[in-house]
């Protein structure tokens, strides 16, 4: 299956075309690029054709500088529905385990991770073979939107802590430190964003949950359909449906997906995962949203949930979390 992106990351560059007074239309076309596909915020472009695309935006545009530019272009609906959840987070951390967690919306070549070091929470972005697959401004362009992410979220004098990057000192180096506001290394070995580690739990005041968790389910409502082959999604996305109408047994769910239980089974397995443990990080993903929203008390979350008691629920939670649900609410 050739890999794919979502058409609205690609509209960031129609409009950096037309901000220097090139014919957008033109350049799309001459990269296989339908334009019509655009105005539809579910649609995607083969990444070679982005590729082609991004190869005649540089020899128009002949700016080092020009993924910086793109990213300015960035709104939340770029990122479908994800970019709604990120903004309703609790915290930049919960918000960055939304992106590793949905990341496949974004690209099906580079993998996310978000770890805690003893110095700082570290942003990583992992190529394929450890090779750039985009030009090195594209990858401008994912940090630079990473950053603007974070301020939309945290305020504008939110800067990361160190940042690193595969790519080549530019000759418009200077416009990289006015954006970023921090230490760069270039011509390293990887591609990592560091952020202090108060900026990353501090509660936001853009939070809200409940927003988020809606937000969730439209973007894993996409995936399912993006990726239908994708027994793991499908198997959470019917968990998150039908979890508020009791418990839900591994044989509801095989229905559900018109399979035998012992197809689910062996699928899930081929997957190195089972239905036990699905359903296990299902419930722990939505629990730490629901205990998140106030207005939810612990009996309705133990029903959202699918527990027959709240008992049940309690210490399922301590397991997740390490503490009751009512201290991790306190605490919160």
């Amino acid at each position: 299956m050739q890999a794919t992106s979502l058409t609205s990351g690609v509209l960031m560059m129609w409009k950096t075309l037309e901000a220097h007074g090139l014919n957008s239309r033109k350049l799309f076309e001459k990269a296989g690029l339908n334009p019509a596909k655009l105005r539809n915020p579910d649609a995607r472009y083969p990444d070679k054709r982005i590729m082609q695309l991004w190869e005649y935006a540089m020899e128009e545009i002949r700016d080092p500088c020009l993924g910086l530019e793109l990213a300015s272009h960035f709104h939340a609906t770029t990122l479908h529905a994800l970019g709604f959840a990120w903004l309703a987070s609790q915290t930049l951390k919960d918000a960055f385990a939304r992106l590793i967690r949905y990341s496949h919306i974004i690209t099906d070549v580079e993998k996310f991770s978000f770890e805690e070091t003893t110095q700082d929470f570290r942003f990583k972005l992992q190529l394929p073979n450890g090779q750039p697959y985009f030009p090195y401004e594209d990858y401008d362009a994912a940090f630079a939107i990473v950053v603007r992410l974070c301020r939309m979220s945290i305020g504008e004098d939110f800067s990361p802590r160190h940042i690193i990057m595969q790519r080549p000192e530019p000759a418009c180096v200077d416009r990289f430190y006015a954006l970023f506001r921090c230490s760069i290394d270039f011509s390293a070995d990887s591609y990592e964003i560091g952020f202090n580690k108060q900026d990353i739990v501090t509660q936001l005041s853009t939070a809200n949950e409940r927003l988020a968790l809606m937000n969730d389910k439209v973007v894993m409502d996409y995936l399912v359909e993006l990726d239908k082959d994708d027994i793991v999604m499908q198997v959470k996305q019917r968990l998150i449906d039908r979890l508020p109408t009791g418990e839900v047994c591994q044989k509801d769910i095989a229905a559900a997906l018109y399979m035998s239980e012992r197809n689910l089974q062996r699928k899930l397995a081929d997957r190195k995962t089972s239905y036990k443990k699905i359903l296990d990080e299902v419930r722990s993903e939505l629990a730490k949203g629901y205990i998140n929203d106030a207005r939810l008390s612990i009996n309705e979350i133990t029903y959202l949930l699918g527990f027959s008691e709240p008992a049940n629920f309690t210490r399922a939670f301590k397991r997740w979390h390490g503490v009751a649900p009512s201290a991790y609410r306190i605490a919160g």
